[in-house]
């Protein structure tokens, strides 16, 4: 046996102490849902006060509290829950840039020079809310890049970046212990988040970092959409037929465009590489649920954009035990709504419990900002 250094065994056993008694919250719909505590659409970009209206309405008609917790624009990339509801602190890490490989700019932001910006939720930041507050040792995720959700069989899962996994690879490789392998971090960080280890699940890298909230949805039972952009332009035209909006002329100016090819194939070879990935653990539904738009804005400038997306929504179950839907609107487009609840209906979800009050605009919605809890 290797002799490990007295102040590295230290920290190993204080941070097995810190191993979570419960699971990160699922997002799925699968558990009870009394909270989300969000920015408030005042920190960051400022959001019109009738669309936060209509958010918290939409929150309450499902028993749903809308909490401010104004720390940060989009309180859902550094705020998490455990299943219980309890404030859960992420690992308390150095400023390393190794470590936080794959984080947004706003998350973690490198200046060069050993000099970084973390942003984080403290204890400390807890103590107005009568909430216990659990630690990650090693553990430090960004939540739109993190889906967690539970099996059929009730076990608790957690999907996020490889880019993650070798950022918290490398911390533990130079705080606990540097010969480790992949095998026995992967175990360590399993431990760290209550889970199985087969039920840690890391996309590989090849994959891109376009945060996972951005095109899939973790329902309960296993299931998980994911973003078909093949049937895009058969979705749209079918929708937005009769529509007086130029919205359908949009999309098919993008899809069938030259311009942003390769952003298009990088794409769909992303949605088929993580389809195969966790068709293999979950039951797959492929659905269109995003719509990139190509045209010219008021200064004569023609760009891509992305102004439609009903992935990036919260789901979950009311207290009469009817799962609920609360997503983005598609502004000036009720047809592709009305679409979205046809297909949501097919799983269960009814007309009464689907509502579109969030603003969307390329990479930023409603799930963004904020975290839900029991």
């Amino acid at each position: 046996m290797n002799k490990i250094p007295l102040l590295v065994l230290l920290i190993t056993l204080c941070a097995s102490a810190f191993s979570m008694q419960y699971s990160l919250y699922p997002e799925d719909g699968s558990v009870e849902m009394n909270y989300w505590y969000y920015s408030g659409g005042q920190s960051g970009p400022q959001i019109k006060k009738e669309v936060i209206e209509d958010i918290e309405k939409a929150f309450r008609s499902e028993g749903v509290e809308p909490v401010v917790f104004a720390n940060y624009s989009w309180m859902q990339d550094i705020l998490f829950f455990d299943e219980v509801g309890n404030f859960v602190e992420l690992a308390n890490l150095p400023l390393n840039e190794d470590y936080y490989g794959g984080l947004t700019m706003g998350v973690f932001e490198s200046f060069g020079w050993g000099s970084a910006e973390l942003t984080r939720v403290t204890g400390s930041d807890f103590s107005p809310y009568d909430k216990k507050v659990q630690n990650l040792s090693l553990a430090f995720l960004e939540g739109g890049a993190t889906i967690t959700g539970k099996f059929a069989n009730g076990e608790s899962y957690l999907i996020t970046y490889e880019s993650r996994f070798n950022g918290m690879a490398k911390a533990y490789r130079d705080l606990i212990s540097n010969s480790a392998d992949s095998e026995e971090i992967h175990n360590y960080l399993a431990n760290d988040l209550n889970l199985k280890p087969e039920n840690l699940i890391f996309i590989p890298t090849k994959a891109g970092s376009e945060h996972l909230d951005l095109f899939m949805k973790a329902l309960p039972g296993g299931v998980i959409l994911i973003d078909d952009p093949s049937r895009r332009v058969e979705v749209a035209s079918s929708a937005l037929k009769n529509s007086s909006s130029n919205t359908l002329n949009n999309i098919m100016a993008y899809e069938e465009g030259d311009n942003y090819s390769w952003q298009k194939n990088n794409y769909k070879k992303k949605i088929n590489l993580v389809t195969s990935l966790l068709e293999k653990k979950f039951k797959i539904i492929s659905i269109t649920g995003r719509f990139f738009e190509y045209f010219t804005n008021v200064n004569g400038v023609t760009t891509g954009q992305e102004l439609i997306n009903f992935f990036n929504g919260v789901s979950g179950v009311n207290k009469q035990g009817n799962p609920f839907y609360i997503t983005n609107m598609a502004e000036n487009d009720p047809e592709l709504e009305d679409y979205w609840s046809k297909e949501l209906s097919v799983l269960g979800f009814d007309s009464k419990n689907i509502h579109y009050p969030g603003e969307y605009s390329n990479g930023s919605g409603l799930d963004c900002m904020g975290s839900p809890t029991i």
